[in-house]
């Protein structure tokens, strides 16, 4: 789901057609997010799962960069790489009874990119995640063009994969 808000900075009506138009644009962050499960469904970014991966080092790279789980924050406010949003607490953003993952993001949503983003998992496994994004004003209306491929098949924002326990 995407998110626009529009917000006018001048008092009165602003026509979308001028030039010196006086309405800014913003757009929701871009990101991915992953949960992780085993053959038998459970979530290997919970505690009480046995062989779980949250001891386990996991590394992406993006846009010539390397980050690591677990050596991100928390919940990302701006762009600050891999994090673990777990299971059940609150977290801004998410629902409540939500399953543990693994988000990576958040990148400008009024960025034009189409970059790889490549993780490495703890069982030596290798996935590709191609986030791309197009943003764009015409004639006063916002447009937002938004793709997640998982090694080069067609994904959405949240992925899930089924992985071996440890």
């Amino acid at each position: 789901m995407i998110t626009l808000f529009t917000i006018c900075i001048a008092c009165g009506e602003a026509n979308p057609d001028e030039k010196n138009n006086n309405t800014a644009f913003d757009a929701s962050p871009l990101y991915v997010e992953f949960v992780l499960k085993d053959e038998k469904g459970n979530n290997l970014l919970e505690e009480t799962t046995t062989g779980n991966w949250l001891d386990d080092e996991i590394v992406c790279s993006f846009e010539g960069k390397q980050y690591s789980y677990p050596d991100t924050k928390y919940y990302p406010a701006e762009m600050n790489g891999l994090t673990l949003v777990p299971a059940e607490e609150e977290v801004p953003g998410y629902v409540e009874g939500h399953e543990a993952l693994l988000h990576f993001g958040d990148l400008n949503g009024q960025t034009n990119r189409s970059s790889n983003l490549l993780i490495v998992w703890p069982d030596g496994s290798r996935n590709t995640v191609l986030l791309s994004n197009r943003f764009s004003v015409t004639n006063g209306k916002p447009m937002i063009q938004r793709e997640w491929r998982l090694d080069n098949h067609k994904a959405s924002q949240r992925i899930l994969l089924e992985k071996k326990p440890r």
